[in-house]
């Protein structure tokens, strides 16, 4: 094991970009065919056999490269120039202020950008409290017990705080970190200076996003401020957070639709038997007649058959599928409630530009059990091409996978090859895969 971790990391020491700047972009391939870090300008480390994953902690800048052996994955710290800048020790790497959080032996630390410690591993919990500091736990945080914060600042100086949870700690949004009182297990919210900013009184505490909050208060839902007044009181079964709006249902009979500050309904519907669910910018509402699509405003977009389905797609845009899995009936649905007249059989976001559609060999049976045709799949057969949110076929379907892997920079994962090509389908790099040569 030794001899191997000793050879990789020599390999990776005697590879090395030749002539670019560290502000070009990089891009991360990691699949069963090969482990690669490559320029916008098409040169490559080749990490394959010697490293088994890489992934992009600060773009351009860090990146976590891993070795796996009998002793488990362990993970070492690499520039964008493949220089190692720590030994594949570490189980986790993460971006944090201007450095990276890690893990080692089950303790969390922070490294700056060039990899030095600047917070040494002593916690059994660490995350981003605003800028320069931290909070930290010392004792388990998956235990009984009690946990006592502390605040860490980035020169590795800790101060205990006066408060102590029951729950893990988690990174806080809009200055507000959830935390659980021991004694009551009700949860509240402290500021980024280790004090309490909202009492504990809740079942649970989201976390705050553009100054407002779910939380539960006896069984029933609401939103709160961040000095914890009521925005909409605890008085629905579910909310969810939409791509501009809060939706919220009370029992089976009511759906509110609310603006992202809380502040104003924007529209309710009122109807005996009705589901929702918060779909991208949209709402999709559901009875046992038909699925329906509004937008934030109240209009309604389109209305479809109840065996209908809708994920969210390209930005502003939506999958609408109104068949079985395998069946060629999945359409964009367009801002304006139009769908694209392509169909294809099934539809993955990639970005905001581009889909994957997915061509597969499927044949249709009769299902006693269900009562009625179904699809049968062969997976095997399953292969993907791109398009982009007009619907217009820019890579046919000839590849296993295709992954976004940078701004409008995606990965095509073949059988003969690996490449990395543009949203018009236009080469960055590419890779021929062994096997290829052999024919």
């Amino acid at each position: 094991m030794l001899r191997k971790l000793r050879c990789a990391i020599c390999a990776l020491l005697l590879i090395a970009f030749s002539g670019i700047a560290l502000a070009e972009n990089h891009y991360c391939v990691s699949t069963e065919k090969g482990v690669f870090l490559v320029s916008e300008s098409g040169s490559a480390i080749d990490l394959t056999g010697a490293w088994s994953d890489i992934y992009c902690v600060r773009e351009n800048e860090l990146y976590a490269i891993s070795l796996t052996t009998d002793a488990g994955t362990r993970y070492a710290l690499s520039d964008a120039n493949g220089r190692l800048l720590t030994e594949p020790a570490f189980t986790a790497f993460a971006a944090a202020l201007d450095g990276v959080l890690f893990c080692i032996n089950g303790m969390y630390g922070w490294k700056d950008a060039s990899g030095q410690t600047r917070v040494t591993a002593d916690y059994t919990q660490l995350v981003c409290a605003g800028e320069n500091a931290f909070y930290g736990l010392l004792t388990d945080p998956n235990d009984d017990e009690p946990d006592q914060i502390y605040l860490v600042d980035a020169s590795n100086e800790s101060t205990a705080t006066s408060v102590w949870t029951a729950s893990p700690l988690s990174a806080p949004s809009d200055r507000r970190m959830p935390y659980c009182d021991p004694e009551t297990r009700l949860y509240g919210y402290l500021d980024l200076n280790g004090n309490i900013a909202i009492e504990a009184r809740f079942a649970f505490a989201g976390d705050f996003w553009g100054g407002v909050a779910h939380v539960v208060e006896n069984g029933k839902h609401g939103l709160i401020d961040a000095s914890g007044e009521w925005l909409v009181p605890a008085e629905y079964d579910y909310i969810a957070l939409g791509d501009g709006f809060i939706l919220a249902l009370k029992g089976n009979s009511l759906c509110a639709v609310y603006a992202p500050d809380g502040k104003s309904e924007l529209f309710r519907i009122e109807e005996s038997g009705v589901a929702a669910a918060a779909v991208g910018d949209a709402i999709a509402i559901a009875n046992a007649d038909s699925l329906r699509i509004y937008d934030t405003e109240g209009t309604l977009r389109r209305t479809c058959p109840a065996n209908a389905s809708v994920v969210a797609g390209a930005s502003g845009q939506l999958i609408l599928s109104e068949g079985d899995w395998g069946s060629k009936t999945a359409r964009i649905l367009d801002k304006s409630g139009l769908v694209i007249d392509r169909v294809d059989q099934h539809l993955i976001p990639l970005d905001d530009a581009r889909y994957a559609f997915v061509e597969m060999n499927v044949a249709l049976y009769n299902s006693d059990l269900l009562g009625s045709k179904r699809y049968s799949v062969n997976y095997d057969s399953l292969k993907m091409g791109m398009i982009d949110r007009t619907g217009r076929e820019i890579i046919p379907a000839e590849y296993e996978e295709i992954r976004r892997v940078g701004e409008d920079r995606y990965l095509l994962i073949g059988d003969r090859e690996l490449r990395i090509c543009d949203g018009e389908g236009t080469n960055v790099w590419k890779h021929l895969l062994e096997a290829a040569t052999t024919d």
